[in-house]
């Protein structure tokens, strides 16, 4: 038997897809006897169409020839499978097929972009592919897994497109034991496999849940579920693959699918799990590459923080921002998302902790718990009542968390000093007579006290009628259940004992509504910052310094304060970054902590990257395409870095980065469509309108786009500026230069008055070159040299 050199992966859905396979393979039987190919439909047994035989040849084989024209979780299975099990993995499309809704999915769900892909029209063209693969023409060296399972942080988890009750459930278990590192499909449109197999590879675990077709983008997410499913088994990980309610499944693994339908049920399928876990963290089950390349051994970080949140002090940059914070001078940090709130957010805990004489609480609310309290409790109120409401149940949540910050921190020392017994036995009884459950996550805490108010509200009130008016009274007793104020009397006191409180408030602008910022949703910041605001007065009466601050972005907090009475009074912090050096060091750190030495970063990067590409220096033309937000930065550079792996290069090369970039801008778009969602309803369609478009165009032409496309019934002065304000497009300057928010620190006004000074009738608009390869920008090839 000759030796079989490719495994071919391919579904039935389509037959034309299989018959095109087969003839190709019998191709190689009539000329050489036996096909070094085999495809499933040839390894299949009588009786007998399960995955073991085929992971079985995958194994046996050097690579996976994969035809992904659709989408199919068995196909994206077996290529997590071979990927993990450190085989090439070679993907096909076939072009007689009409399959554009399967690539928008696939698309939608995974940057596999930076695999490279073969396209084939029928067997001959397959045929003489694979005849390629045989003569060593097409690269099959594997890709290398270089990160070792991380004791720290020893979960991964695949976040659904909708966090559900049940996945919170899920969640909230993994959190009691350990730390874990998560794909947020809410941070990240799709998961760059490059990220998948690094995530995968540095842990012990992953869980991952798979959804009924009822569900909000189940087929995308399942697809994702699948390549990252077979990813862990290649790789030798501890698999949870769950399913709450028993729904269709890929027949490859659908007997490897654990269901429940309690929460005893599910208590035990994670206990099961947690402990096959910590049975492998006690030895080493890691297959690191140890001839991997200077490129693949360099590790720059997640580009999400809360994935890193144990190495990211190793090369965090310390930005004005970080420093005005630390002393207290905003209650509100606001900045572009992706421009690192959250890192600041656990870089300023993590130092303000180091104090022991701080309580520090560092509060991230489920977006989808308060999106619930609104529906089920804000909608039926009155604006009146629904104000008041909400104060009353921040000023409670803040009480409870604080009450519980101080019995978790003091509850094993305060017997050592005598001054503090009696306060804290007497705060210990007023939080322990509360109704409240205590319970170690603030998601769960929180979910708990929502499910309180939402009883004595529905057993009080008719939960079906609208425009409910409630007494001050009747707020009281829906959101307290009793008078608080001895809890109070007793929190208040105790924290005199302490040099400081700090409330941090992060994923506040988290799980809203696809139809942009409602009234509800500026309620609920507003009375927020009412609700810390008189906390804080009433605890700096005693003489303890107290402090909060909220971390959203900035155009999501102008749109919810605009046009209050309040909207100038709290005071801000902007991380923005504006100056290409701070990004220049946020890389510069990043390659030091890497390697422990005194190289110069600028020997690194040559090393590391091409020293340009398309006639411009390499480090300044990802800067440049980067929006100024590091979260961008590092995406672009770990596509590049991607592509440069696959195609078997040492270092960077110019043709990694110019498909790195096209792969980029996909993920951009999809980020910014999100992001204009959030503060208008079609915000998330706006970008496309310039699909196939020149980059530059007037204000006319860009209104007859959206009369076009149907944007016509919108705000067009707004639209204009929210694509301005998003970095999509810019304003041509009279000397031919281009103006985006992110070179005019940020300064929208400065931008209106650019537009409004145009020498010509109307102003002329310029789509940033980041945007051009996903929207087809016809200059895009030519025209990626910075304008002059």
């Amino acid at each position: 038997m000759s030796k079989l050199i490719g495994f071919i992966s391919y579904s039935s859905k389509f037959p034309l897809i299989g018959e095109t396979i087969e003839r190709a393979l019998k191709k190689f039987d009539k000329k050489d006897g036996e096909c070094p190919f085999k495809s499933w439909k040839r390894n299949e047994q009588i009786g007998e169409f399960i995955i073991s035989p085929i992971v079985h040849q995958i194994e046996l084989a050097q690579c996976l020839v994969a035809d992904i024209t659709v989408a199919n979780p068995n196909v994206f299975y077996e290529i997590g499978y071979a990927i993990g099990s450190e085989k090439k993995v070679l993907p096909i499309i076939n072009e007689a097929i009409e399959s554009s809704v399967d690539r928008k999915k696939i698309s939608h769900s995974l940057a596999f972009d930076t695999v490279t892909t073969e396209f084939v029209k029928n067997s001959n063209t397959l045929h003489q592919f694979l005849t390629r693969i045989l003569a060593g023409a097409v690269n099959i060296e594997p890709y290398p897994i270089s990160q070792p399972p991380d004791k720290d942080v020893p979960f991964y988890l695949v976040f659904p497109p909708v966090e559900t009750d049940n996945w919170g459930e899920v969640v909230s278990f993994i959190k009691k034991i350990n730390r874990f590192k998560e794909f947020d499909p809410s941070e990240q449109p799709r998961l760059p496999v490059f990220e998948a197999i690094d995530k995968v590879s540095s842990s012990y675990g992953v869980v991952v849940p798979f959804l009924t077709p009822e569900y909000k983008e189940a087929e995308e997410h399942n697809l994702r579920a699948s390549f990252v499913a077979g990813l862990a088994k290649g790789m030798g990980r501890v698999t949870l693959m769950i399913q709450n309610k028993e729904g269709p499944l890929p027949a490859n693994f659908r007997d490897h699918v654990k269901h429940w339908q309690s929460e005893e049920q599910l208590d035990q399928i994670m206990q099961d799990f947690a402990l096959k876990v910590f049975g492998q963290t006690s030895r080493s089950v890691s297959r690191v590459d140890k001839k991997s390349s200077y490129l693949s051994r360099l590790d720059l970080g997640s580009i999400i923080a809360e994935y890193e949140i144990n190495y990211l002090s190793k090369y965090y940059v310390l930005t004005d921002a970080f420093h005005r914070s630390l002393r207290g001078d905003a209650r509100v940090v606001v900045g572009r998302k992706g421009a690192g709130k959250t890192a600041l957010f656990f870089q300023l805990r993590d130092r303000l902790r180091s104090d022991k004489n701080n309580l520090v609480l560092d509060l991230k609310p489920e977006g989808h718990q308060l999106l619930k309290f609104k529906e089920k409790v804000l909608d039926m109120l009155e604006d009146g009542t629904r104000e008041h409401t909400l104060v009353a149940f921040w000023e409670y949540l803040l009480l409870l968390e604080v009450c519980y910050k101080i019995i978790e921190t003091d509850q094993r020392v305060y017997g050592r000093d005598p001054k503090l017994i009696k306060p804290f036995e007497a705060l210990y009884a007023a939080y322990g007579e509360d109704n409240f459950e205590q319970r170690a996550d603030f998601s769960e805490r929180l979910k708990s006290l929502i499910g309180n108010i939402f009883q004595r509200f529905s057993s009080s009130y008719d939960t079906k009628g609208e425009n409910i008016y409630l007494q001050h009274e009747q707020v009281t007793e829906m959101i307290f259940g009793k008078d608080i104020r001895y809890l109070k009397k007793q929190i208040i006191d105790y924290l005199s004992f302490k040099k400081s409180l700090w409330l941090l408030f992060d994923n506040l602008d988290k799980g809203w509504s696809t139809e942009g910022i409602s009234i509800e949703d500026s309620v609920i910041i507003r009375t927020l910052l009412d609700a810390s605001r008189k906390l804080e007065q009433q605890i700096e009466g005693k003489g303890v310094e107290c402090h909060t601050i909220i971390f959203i972005r900035n155009d999501v907090l102008k749109l919810l304060l605009e046009g209050t009475p309040d909207h100038g009074k709290e005071t801000r912090v902007a991380l923005d970054w504006r100056e290409k050096d701070l990004l220049c060091e946020v890389l510069r750190q990043r390659f030091k902590a890497n390697y422990k030495n005194n190289t110069s970063f600028s020997k690194h990067w040559s090393e590391f990257c091409v020293p340009k590409v398309l006639g411009r220096k390499s480090l300044e033309f990802f800067i440049d395409n980067s929006l100024m937000r590091p979260r961008f930065l590092l995406s672009l550079i770990n596509h590049c870095k991607g592509f440069a792996i696959n195609r078997g290069h040492m270092k960077i090369h110019e043709e990694d980065i110019i498909s790195g970039l096209s792969s980029f801008s996909d993920d951009l778009l999809m980020d910014i469509s999100l992001e204009l969602r959030d503060v208008f309803t079609k915000g998330e369609d706006l970008p496309y309108i310039f699909m196939d478009s020149p980059s530059i165009l007037k204000r006319s032409e860009i209104v007859s786009l959206m009369k076009r496309y149907n944007f016509g019934d919108i705000d067009i002065e707004k639209s204009i500026e929210s694509l301005i304000w998003h970095s999509v497009i810019g304003v041509r300057k009279s000397n031919q230069e281009v103006a985006y928010i992110h070179t005019e620190s940020y300064d929208m006004k400065r931008l209106q008055i650019l537009m409004r000074d145009n020498r010509t009738d109307e102003p002329t608009f310029v789509i940033h070159p980041a945007f051009w390869p996903s929207l087809g920008i016809k200059e895009f090839r030519g025209s990626l040299v910075k304008l002059d």
